[in-house]
């Protein structure tokens, strides 16, 4: 039994230096614990802070960007700002025209004894080699392109106003229909001279174009949308398509040896909710214009 457990003296001495190698190993145990809590509390600490900074962060961004007098709001798409503010605040209104700005456009017809009509308006746009242009259905110039299907276009420049301006409240109709007549309209049989204006002949088609406007366009009719009523009461609007077959265009206003327009020197007439503007600002307003 002595030769398999040892005898008492070694044992003894076996269990004082296990003693002290257990307590190294406690004390390495305990050195460790101690640095793992110090590079712990060290990374606590980092995360603590940065989360700290982050948040604050991101709460002094929310407060400078989403404060709305007084308030705060998230701001996102599906977390609109509220409309109180200064800069987004609107009101409803019911404007009675959507006048928006446009330019104005001169639009010249024949007339049924082979002498010429122009018709302002400012209902225009272009896509591709088609201009699409609105009128409403009892205008002399509607009936007219409705039965020649041809016109030209001819785009004012701003210092022009003036001259559209002369002709605004004329119509080609004799006599004047009623709902004209009250907003102040009357009869004018020949409006290039009450303009000032100077008839060109055109190439393609039969009306001629107005000489001092910069760009003019010989155009054909080639749809028509909405009826095609021409009644003398009929308030109701046309949409008329027309391609356009020849541009002419005052040579001040063309980029040399190009096909391209100038637009630096390019100054169209403007009409803004009934008033005259042109790229250097308000020129002067038409006589149906309520402000």
């Amino acid at each position: 039994m002595a030769s398999r457990l040892g005898s008492g003296a070694e044992m003894g001495m076996a269990d004082r230096q296990f003693g002290r190698r257990n307590r190294t190993g406690h004390a390495g145990l305990l050195a460790r614990r101690d640095a793992g809590r110090q590079q712990n509390g060290a990374s606590g600490s980092a995360n603590a802070t940065a989360v700290a900074v982050t948040t604050g962060v991101s709460a002094a961004i929310k407060k400078s960007t989403s404060k709305r007098r007084g308030q705060t709001a998230m701001l996102s798409p599906l977390n609109p700002i509220a409309v109180d503010d200064a800069e987004t605040e609107t009101v409803t209104i019911a404007p009675s025209i959507l006048y928006v700005g446009t330019p104005v456009v001169l639009i010249v017809t024949r007339n049924t004894d082979g002498s010429a009509n122009i018709t302002p308006m400012s209902l225009a746009w272009a896509l591709g080699r088609r201009v699409v242009i609105g009128l409403q259905g009892s205008g002399h110039g509607v009936a007219n392109l409705l039965r020649e299907g041809e016109c030209t276009l001819n785009f004012a420049s701003a210092e022009l106003w003036d001259r559209v301006e002369a002709i605004a409240h004329t119509t080609g109709r004799d006599p004047v229909p009623a709902q004209k007549a009250a907003m102040g309209f009357v009869h004018a049989a020949d409006k290039f001279s009450l303009g000032g204006f100077r008839p060109c002949a055109s190439e393609l088609v039969a009306p001629p174009r107005i000489g001092e406007c910069p760009l003019q366009f010989e155009a054909r009719l080639v749809a028509v949308h909405g009826e095609q009523s021409v009644a003398a009461g009929d308030q109701s609007m046309r949409i008329l398509e027309l391609d356009v077959v020849r541009v002419h265009a005052h040579r001040a206003v063309v980029v040399p040896g190009t096909n391209h327009v100038d637009t630096s020197r390019w100054n169209p007439l403007l009409y803004v909710f009934r008033h005259y503007f042109g790229y250097a600002g308000k020129l002067g307003k038409t006589f149906r214009a309520e402000t």
